[in-house]
């Protein structure tokens, strides 16, 4: 296999790995959770998060004075839903659910 194609390759499974770590819902019983959702919504559904934690997600902008960095405030809560499954990582940004992912395997 030439270099291009092992390249190529690697960047697929690099691909694919990031599409199925990232989540696009999130399912408690029989209730779904999507992006978009409030954190009402969410503790309805689902409950009271197991852990909750916040940082800053930087975006770096042009400006007359050159590059500055302005943060956006993150509000980031853990579910666990038990032995065998992932923990469930929710991500708010201005009060809405910006992104679901998957962390590890609670074990």
């Amino acid at each position: 296999m030439s270099k291009v194609m092992r390249f190529l390759t690697a960047l697929l499974f690099v691909g694919l790995l990031n599409q199925w770590a990232q989540a696009e819902s999130l399912r408690c019983g029989t209730n779904l959770v999507q992006v978009g959702d409030n954190k009402a919504e969410l503790v309805e559904k689902c409950g009271p998060p197991t852990a909750t934690d916040s940082y800053c997600r930087n975006e770096y902008i042009q400006s007359n004075f050159g590059v500055e960095a302005v943060c956006h405030q993150v509000d980031l809560w853990t579910y666990n839903f038990g032995v065998g499954t992932f923990l469930m990582n929710v991500e708010f940004e201005e009060g809405k659910i910006s992104r679901i992912t998957h962390g590890d395997r609670v074990n």
